[in-house]
């Protein structure tokens, strides 16, 4: 999936994490902008299976967020990052690395 820097609304990025996210009481992603600025946003729990070019997500091991207007306002590499909170601790996958195109 090619990301363009200020695009937002029709992508969707899924991290899959082959993990069982039913329990979470939290989800969070981090994005990590080319400047190092981070921001923080909530993602969903993908409940059903999606084929992907990198493999299948089974449900309920993956996350997806729609591109919000502001996430990615320049070119560059990104990290993103998703955070799983459970009763029992902390769930954080590695960070992935994103690169934006120019718009």
């Amino acid at each position: 999936m090619a990301l363009v820097a200020g695009e937002f609304g029709k992508k969707k990025l899924r991290i899959n994490t082959s993990y069982d996210l039913s329990a979470a009481t939290a989800l969070l992603l981090s994005l990590t902008l080319p400047d190092k600025t981070q921001v923080t946003r909530t993602p969903t729990l993908g409940t059903v299976d999606v084929v992907t070019p990198v493999g299948t997500f089974k449900a309920n091991e993956y996350v997806e967020y729609v591109l919000a207007s502001g996430d990615l306002p320049v070119a560059g590499n990104y990290l993103a990052q998703l955070q799983a909170d459970f009763a029992q601790g902390t769930l954080k996958t590695v960070a992935a690395r994103m690169v934006v195109a120019p718009g």
